[in-house]
């Protein structure tokens, strides 16, 4: 640390710290348990509105409260699609795409042979458990797993 400069320090709440922990140690960010922090790891399980409340603009949260509305891809394309209803214009960037299995009905009914479809499980990142569908009766088959999936046409 330079001379002249204060400690950092971070604050976790209820997370894994292990990696954490190393992470900041590391770059010299200390832990502590009192209000002096910059950085806080904030898991699922706690409630974020408590721990925004009387943030300094010093101070970075690793979650924003309802973050699982954009970042897991069945509740953005539902919130997408749900906005689409109100301002068809402004949200007409969402190539068709449906929520299964709760929109499957809608989803076959749409399906032409031809058509190619991603599908993308709802709970998985870096790209696995994505397929492409190029044969409806291979989407059939998938609609009846009780597993969320979203569907969505390619153009």
């Amino acid at each position: 640390m330079h001379p002249g400069m204060k400690p950092c320090y971070f604050k976790i709440l209820k997370a894994d710290s292990s990696l954490i922990n190393a992470l900041m140690e590391v770059n010299n960010i200390h832990e502590t348990t009192g209000s002096d922090w910059r950085i806080i790891w904030v898991s699922k399980h706690v409630n974020k509105m408590a721990v925004f409340e009387g943030l300094s603009s010093l101070q970075k949260v690793n979650h924003f409260p309802a973050s699982i509305q954009l970042t897991h891809k069945d509740k953005m394309a539902w919130n997408i699609k749900r906005k689409k209803k109100k301002f068809p214009e402004d949200y007409n960037f969402l190539p068709e795409t449906f929520i299964l299995p709760q929109e499957a009905k809608l989803a076959e009914a749409k399906i032409k042979s031809g058509d190619i479809w991603i599908l993308k499980p709802f709970a998985s990142s870096q790209g696995k458990g994505i397929n492409l569908v190029l044969h409806p009766c291979l989407t059939c088959n998938r609609l009846m797993t009780s597993r969320k999936f979203l569907q969505i046409r390619i153009p």
